[in-house]
């Protein structure tokens, strides 16, 4: 819903839940139907098969990222708007927000 949580930047989770190999899947579950007036996720269809862009680091000195973030146009994503009780599963490299 508008107003409710924080502003998810475009990212891969593949970035914060490293594994070698690698296999991070995400699921992500509508529990209400999800669309662009209240917060659908959005995508970058194919960025899943440019393989990962960053990782997130934890090191003695705190966390951090290996390199800055790259910069999306807006126009790359699309809407995924899906019903109530949708999952939505999400490859670890694709770029999402």
């Amino acid at each position: 819903q508008p107003g409710i949580g924080g502003e998810v930047v475009p990212h891969q989770d593949n970035s914060f839940l490293y594994t070698e190999p690698q296999t991070c899947t995400g699921l992500w579950l509508a529990l209400e139907d999800a669309t662009v007036v209240n917060g659908c996720l959005w995508a970058i269809p194919g960025s899943q098969k440019n393989g990962l862009v960053r990782r997130f680091i934890r090191g003695e000195d705190g966390v951090t990222f290996d390199r800055p973030s790259p910069a999306y146009d807006p126009k790359d994503f699309v809407p995924i708007e899906v019903k109530a009780g949708s999952l939505i599963v999400i490859c670890g490299d694709h770029i999402h927000q």
